[in-house]
């Protein structure tokens, strides 16, 4: 008799892909974490204890257009890759075999068992994942206002050129256009936008850090990247936003790009670019724990990566927090120094 496992995956071999076309992602995270998420929504953790801010999603891949892998992302740097790189940790699994043979036996699959054993079927439920409308995200400027010059040159004396160089906007209100209706929202303070085309980035830098930032960002977007000066070739930084890249370049002529957030690597054909072009690209990320550890991860996947030594006893973050504290010559000096370059 026919086995009929064979139908569904051709062999009983016990893979990942094997496991996936036996149950979908969604309906193995279901399963484990006995309770259904939405998609694109935050919640607490289950990867740590005391996650007080909920920082933890999943998500289909590549923008949600491919719904036969989904993804989970750890705000605070933990992790983030696919359900079964999830499971990995959440099951504290010493290897994907060992995780693969526990689903299996868990979900009774019957794969790389023996004759005896081939005939199961997955005892799982299939789970529909509920899927938040997520909305486009419209904003209508204004012209500069004192309050929005009083952030940018008061703060860190970054020119008008250099925003306009980089299309750096005073948001007036912000539009989140659903299918059946429209929300506009006039921030209470200052909100700043980064368009690019028709995506939108919103940073309010004095709202909480939940309400921070809103972006419609496409998943592999660099911010930076389309004013990158490809004549030239000596140094890139990759830093921690674009409020660092437009204060490098303004302040040094250093160019300088970033992911959508710390914990956001950079695509994988973007990086190669870089590397190929650049004689030197230095990663410049945050000294606390999340950048530590993104800073570790970047370059563990790209060795001929520099990564920044930080400075005994300074405890400002970015660069423009130490600007913000120093001022120019102090902080030309700690940036000469820990580029190694000349300023």
């Amino acid at each position: 008799m026919t086995d009929i496992l064979e139908k569904f995956v051709g062999s009983t071999e016990l893979t990942i892909q094997n496991v996936r076309d036996l149950v979908d992602d969604y309906s193995l995270i279901s399963h484990y974490l006995g309770q259904e998420l939405e998609l694109h929504t935050k919640y607490s953790s289950p990867l740590r204890e005391g996650d007080e801010n909920p920082s933890f999603s999943i998500f289909f891949g590549y923008g949600g257009k491919d719904t036969s892998k989904l993804f989970f992302k750890d705000q605070a740097g933990i992790g983030q890759g696919d359900v079964y790189h999830f499971l990995l940790l959440y099951l504290n699994a010493v290897s994907y075999q060992e995780l693969l043979e526990q689903i299996n036996y868990d979900l009774q699959l019957g794969l790389n068992c023996n004759e005896v054993n081939k005939n199961l079927k997955p005892t799982i439920i299939k789970k529909i994942p509920v899927v938040r409308e997520r909305p486009v995200l419209k904003t209508v400027s204004q012209p500069y206002t004192k309050r929005f010059l009083d952030y940018w040159i008061g703060k860190y004396e970054i020119s008008v050129p250099s925003l306009k160089f980089y299309d750096v906007r005073d948001v007036r209100d912000i539009h989140y256009i659903y299918s059946e209706k429209t929300s506009i929202v006039v921030p209470r303070t200052l909100a700043i936008g980064y368009p690019i085309g028709a995506y939108s980035k919103i940073y309010m830098p004095f709202e909480t850090k939940e309400n921070k930032f809103r972006n419609n960002y496409p998943y592999n977007y660099v911010e930076g990247h389309i004013q990158i000066d490809w004549t030239r070739n000596d140094l890139l930084v990759i830093s921690k936003s674009s409020k660092e890249n437009i204060f490098f370049r303004n302040h040094w002529d250093i160019q300088a790009v970033s992911g959508k957030s710390e914990s956001t690597y950079i695509p994988e054909h973007i990086m190669h670019q870089y590397l190929k072009h650049f004689r030197r690209v230095v990663l410049w990320l945050d000294p606390d724990e999340a950048g530590v550890r993104s800073m570790a991860n970047y370059k563990n996947l790209y060795p001929e990566l520099e990564v920044i030594i930080f400075v005994n006893g300074i405890i400002e973050k970015d660069p423009t927090d130490i600007f913000e504290v120093h001022r120019k010559k102090y902080t030309s000096d700690l940036v000469s120094h820990m580029l190694k370059v000349s300023l």
